[in-house]
């Protein structure tokens, strides 16, 4: 893939995250590159099960999909073609920084990492607000859930949201490191789409709950808290739900479902669980 050049702007590549929800957290933080650097080409590097999330999207100029399977080497003989002349990396991994060595980036930005900080020409010292988000053993996650009626649980300040983190490494760029809102790009025919699959009705907001996660229970909030979120969004918006999951969580989202007060579409939330069967 060769890239073109945009007067002014520079070449840059972001290499982004490899999960859902933390893909819609950098959203922000692509947003103010593209507010700092407005006249520049920006690729966006992304696992394929991801790429069309971005394909609309505002900030970004290009998308460059990362196939199951492809090597890192694989990967960095297509950053060459590119020409890149900035990578901003927001993944952790050593892998996401060895890709932009590789590529023969000659700026490359991110966090700094035990196993890569020596691949990077700007590593960038983590923020003193950081939270740990290490990955919780299922054991673990069910000790939590019974302990949650006499423990309280941990909280924190806004400025320790993950947000914040892709925004400190974009900020190394110039950009605004004040948060903004999470940007998902929908055409109109997409929303037209949706609501004829789903047989939505017209001009009541619209709402999708997915309480699945890749790893299960271990990253995955309890039944009734969705449950309370979804009454509670409900009572504020009078929204319609649906209830989304892949084939494996057909039970979790048909559970969720029950639990939802059933009744008057303009009074009580009407649900739909689409996971297929």
């Amino acid at each position: 893939m060769t890239v073109q050049s945009s007067a002014g702007g520079g070449r840059i590549l972001v290499r982004g995250v490899n999960w859902l929800g933390d893909a819609v957290m950098t959203t922000p933080a692509l947003m103010r590159l593209r507010e700092a650097r407005p006249n520049a080409h920006i690729t966006l590097l992304t696992p394929s099960k991801l790429a069309e999330l971005w394909q609309s999207h505002p900030a970004i100029t290009a998308v460059m999909p990362v196939e199951p399977g492809e090597t890192l080497f694989q990967t960095a003989r297509r950053l060459r073609e590119g020409r890149f002349d900035t990578a901003v990396v927001f993944p952790n991994s050593p892998r996401s920084a060895l890709e932009v060595f590789l590529g023969g980036v000659p700026e490359r930005i991110g966090l700094a990492r035990r196993w890569r900080t020596w691949a990077l020409t700007k590593p960038v010292a983590p923020r003193a607000q950081e939270v740990d988000t290490r990955r919780r053993s299922t054991s673990e996650v069910r000790r939590l859930v019974r302990e949650q009626p006499t423990k309280p649980r941990d909280t924190y300040s806004d400025s320790a949201h993950q947000i914040r983190d892709y925004l400190h490494i974009a900020a190394s760029l110039g950009a605004n490191p004040t948060p903004v809102a999470p940007v998902i790009a929908i055409r109109d025919d997409e929303v037209a789409a949706a609501r004829k699959r789903f047989g939505a009705t017209e001009g009541r907001p619209l709402f999708g709950l997915n309480p699945g996660a890749e790893y299960g229970l271990a990253k995955r909030w309890p039944v009734e808290r969705f449950v309370e979120a979804a009454r509670v969004v409900f009572e504020q918006t009078n929204c319609q739900w649906w209830v989304f999951g892949n084939s494996s969580e057909v039970p979790l989202a048909e559970s969720i479902v029950e639990k939802l007060p059933k009744g008057a579409a303009q009074a009580k939330p009407r649900c739909a669980n689409s996971a297929p069967h």
